[in-house]
């Protein structure tokens, strides 16, 4: 019983038409993108601000960055946070992201990280009048953001010797 050519000719293409699309799969898998997730950037970026603080403090970091970062090619790749060159608005500071595969920057990322500081500070623990002392009565502490005050509140009940209400609270 002899195949016919017709029949030997549809299994030969059939063969290579199984063979180009085993090739075109597996380059497929060779040439896939690598996915930064999101919460790999917003880590980076946190770990970066967290140690380039001058000194330990109680910070909450937030980073304006939503979404994972996808860089062509295979292979694993790092992240290098650094200084930015871009000017910060208020609120922010801009630090640079690289995805870097070996010596090769294949992202550059300006994203900005949020600093928002806490302190156990003195705050009002009654209705206070002007001229009032601020004695350990009239106050308690807790923990508060004190990002916009920095340096301007009462850690210690030590401090608040001799210190009088200026307004109405």
């Amino acid at each position: 019983n002899m195949r016919s050519k017709l029949d030997i000719l549809i299994e030969l293409g059939l063969i290579a038409g199984v063979v180009c699309l085993g090739v075109l799969a597996l380059t497929a898998l060779v040439s896939a993108d690598v996915v930064v997730p999101e919460r790999d950037v917003v880590a980076a970026v946190r770990d970066y601000v967290r140690g380039a603080m001058q000194e330990a403090a109680d910070v909450e970091i937030t980073c304006r960055w939503r979404g994972d970062i996808t860089v062509e090619g295979a292979g694993p790749v790092t992240l290098h946070v650094g200084p930015s060159s871009v000017e910060g608005s208020a609120g922010g500071a801009p630090v640079s992201l690289e995805v870097r595969r070996g010596g090769k920057t294949l992202r550059s990322l300006v994203i900005t990280a949020e600093t928002a500081y806490f302190d156990t500070v003195a705050v009002a623990a009654r209705p206070l009048r002007h001229g009032e002392a601020l004695t350990p009565d009239a106050v308690r502490f807790e923990r508060r953001e004190v990002t916009q005050m920095l340096r301007r509140t009462f850690s210690r009940a030590e401090e608040l010797a001799g210190v009088r209400m200026r307004s109405m609270l």
